[in-house]
């Protein structure tokens, strides 16, 4: 993929993940420590990001950077989850794991 397609994949990402998040660009740009310029520019594929920029706009919108660099995300959700479990307290992980574990039992006795 070339840059400029790149870009604009990327900045079609960030907008998706910004709204979902209910974020304005200010608000994005101000948790990433950016101008809402170069955010705003980045929305519409006329600027790259370097590693720490992409960094700290995941870790603001709470997503993986996969999320931003590629189109289609089939274990999208997976890869959010994983993202707000990143730096939590290993109890904490570990609660939310059994909590799934119980959902999923609890679902799959439902549909049987």
């Amino acid at each position: 993929m070339e840059k400029e397609a790149l870009q604009h994949l990327v900045g079609s990402n960030l907008r998706k993940y910004r709204t979902q998040n209910h974020m304005t660009q200010e608000d994005l740009a101000e948790r990433v420590g950016i101008s809402t310029s170069y955010c705003a520019n980045l929305e519409c594929g006329n600027k790259g990001m370097s590693l720490t920029v992409l960094r700290s706009v995941t870790d603001a919108l709470h997503i993986s950077a996969d999320c931003l660099l590629y189109e289609q995300q089939p274990d999208e959700r997976l890869s959010n989850i994983v993202a707000l479990l990143r730096n939590t307290p290993d109890s904490f992980v570990l609660s939310v794991e059994n909590l799934i574990r119980l959902c999923k039992t609890e679902f799959i006795s439902e549909d049987e």
